[in-house]
């Protein structure tokens, strides 16, 4: 889940445990940076100084909503979870 860019929030509700405990296992496993921290933040390296290039947020890709897609998907974090609520329905009734 941590290399496909889930969030650690969205993997400690799947684990049932905390976002912290989920960052602190990764780092301790030391896992590659999460792809949505790498995806969303472009730094440009010259002689060790950084400088911001630019970020422009993705916003939901859901009809009327304005809320900024979460990192390294097409909708933010309510419609992400709703997604997963439906996914869950359709897994216990089969």
């Amino acid at each position: 889940m941590w290399t496909r860019g889930d969030s650690a929030r969205l993997i400690s509700l799947q684990l049932g445990t905390t976002r912290n405990a989920v960052i602190g296992k990764a780092n301790r496993l030391r896992l590659p940076l999460h792809p949505s921290r790498s995806d969303d933040v472009n730094y440009l390296e010259n002689n060790d100084f950084k400088t911001d290039i630019t970020y422009e947020p993705k916003l939901c890709s859901e009809d009327n909503c304005k809320m900024t897609a979460q990192p390294g998907r097409d909708y933010c974090a309510y419609h992400c979870r709703q997604i997963i609520e439906e996914q869950k329905k359709i897994k216990e009734a089969s």
